[in-house]
């Protein structure tokens, strides 16, 4: 969702005036931390940022509502990320299929050469699960990865416990990712 955020504003012609007006940057912030605030939270975290940012330009009213038809008023299962423990991206999905072609060499294989290459995929990934077996260990996440899931983790502790309230956790989580 962040990505398509980013788009959405770069297609609007909106970059100028994210760099320039704060309360547009705010504004962008709060709609592409959405998938980190927690389910029942998200609309009131939107229907905040759209009260405080009160800009009657057409492209960003254009901005306002894509974000609320898409996104607020869609499937926050599909996108939510709040409770998920596991990966928030499919990169490890991309990775494995950009390895797949780059093995195959050629964009239509034919069957014998794609079984030949889900075989050694195989041996491959068996081969792994014999050194995890024997003791070998995963590889860890960069250490910047590391540190960004333990603050999220700390600021959703603080939410939790009532530390802070939801807008402040969401200013908070938004300063995080990196949208330039």
């Amino acid at each position: 969702m962040i990505r398509k955020c980013i788009w959405k504003v770069q297609s609007c012609g909106l970059t100028t005036q994210f760099r320039q007006d704060e309360d547009f940057h705010r504004l962008e912030r709060r709609a592409a931390v959405l998938p980190l605030v927690p389910e029942q939270q998200v609309e009131d975290v939107w229907f905040e940022a759209l009260q405080d940012n009160e800009d009657d330009n057409q492209v960003v009213g254009r901005f306002k509502d894509y974000v609320t038809e898409t996104w607020v008023e869609g499937h926050l299962i599909n996108w939510n990320h709040y409770d998920n423990e596991g990966p928030r991206t499919t990169n490890a999905v991309e990775g494995w299929h950009h390895k797949f072609n780059r093995m195959c060499r050629r964009p239509h294989p034919n069957l014998f050469m794609f079984v030949q290459l889900i075989q050694k995929e195989q041996a491959a990934n068996e081969a792994k699960m014999i050194q995890l077996a024997a003791g070998g260990v995963i590889r860890p996440k960069k250490r910047k990865y590391r540190q960004l899931d333990r603050r999220i983790q700390d600021l959703k502790a603080r939410l939790g416990q009532g530390d802070i309230q939801i807008m402040d956790y969401a200013d908070a989580a938004s300063h995080l990712l990196h949208l330039e």
